[in-house]
């Protein structure tokens, strides 16, 4: 809880204030991305053991998948760190972030698929919401 905390309940609202959701979402991907850059420094992590690069692509994907989630459950953080236990647990089992590069690679794009097809679905009128009651954005007719 203690991550999503910060991420979504402390970062999130505030950089929505200032840009839209997506944009939001990117800068919110980079800095977190980068805020596992030591990991990557350590033997025996997770992080050791795959791309830089993909890990960015990746944590940026997931970014605005839970910004989708956070936004659209009124800001609750609470379904924002079970998305991300979910995600590190299935992650984890299936031994997809640090196997066979292959495996890695996928997983990056089946996380940008789900973002596209997620855009798709949640129109940019749909996607954020206003700061002021944290209800979903009308949609635009």
């Amino acid at each position: 809880l203690t991550e999503e905390t910060a991420w979504r309940g402390f970062a999130l609202p505030r950089l929505q204030a200032r840009f839209n959701a997506l944009s939001a979402s990117l800068i919110l991907g980079l800095i977190w991305a980068l805020w596992h850059l030591p990991l990557f420094f350590l033997a025996n992590t997770g992080q050791s053991k795959m791309p830089f690069p993909g890990f960015v692509l990746d944590v940026v994907a997931v970014t605005i998948v839970m910004t989708w989630v956070y936004n659209h459950t009124r800001g609750s953080v609470l379904l924002a760190a079970l998305f991300h236990a979910a995600f590190n647990a299935g992650g984890a089992y299936f031994n997809t972030l640090t196997s066979d590069a292959r495996l890695f690679w996928l997983t990056v794009g089946v996380a940008w698929v789900a973002v596209a097809a997620l855009l798709q679905v949640a129109a940019p009128a749909r996607f954020g919401y206003r700061a002021a009651d944290k209800t979903p954005a009308p949609e635009i007719a």
